[in-house]
């Protein structure tokens, strides 16, 4: 899709909005991993024993695009900055609530003739989603 100076850029339908700190970009997908990790140990009669399990942080991947007037140094910035930081925010994606979660890599993309920045976040989230207070 080209631009031509005037001309309005809205963001797909099936995308929603989701703010991590100051920035808000729009989710056209989205993935969450949760895992169990498990430490295991030869028994003296070679069966194996686990000996600990965790579960390990949640794994939420954000793809999207971050529509602004603005230039890109600002969110690049940001975005470094957060990591930097080790910030922590929580967001709600759908009808999840996530807490202390904190940015671990990111992707932004500009092609030339598009209005927005393409965004793919990795995040790691510490405890388990709730359900969003819908209220």
């Amino acid at each position: 899709m080209s631009v031509r100076e005037g001309t309005f850029f809205a963001p797909p339908k099936r995308s929603f909005p989701v703010t991590l700190g100051e920035v808000t970009f729009f989710v056209q997908s989205w993935q969450v991993t949760g895992q169990r990790l498990f430490t295991e140990q030869a028994a003296a009669d070679g069966s194996c024993v686990i000996t600990n399990t965790a579960q390990k942080g949640r794994k939420i991947i954000l793809e999207g695009i971050w529509v602004t007037s603005s230039q890109p140094d600002s969110l690049i910035l940001l975005l470094d900055s957060f990591i930097n930081s080790c910030s922590a925010f929580e967001f709600t994606l759908r009808q999840m609530h996530f807490q202390e979660c904190r940015l671990m890599k990111y992707t932004a993309e500009e092609k030339g003739d598009e209005p927005y920045i393409k965004l793919h976040l990795e995040l790691l989230a510490v405890s388990p989603p709730k359900e969003a207070d819908v209220s």
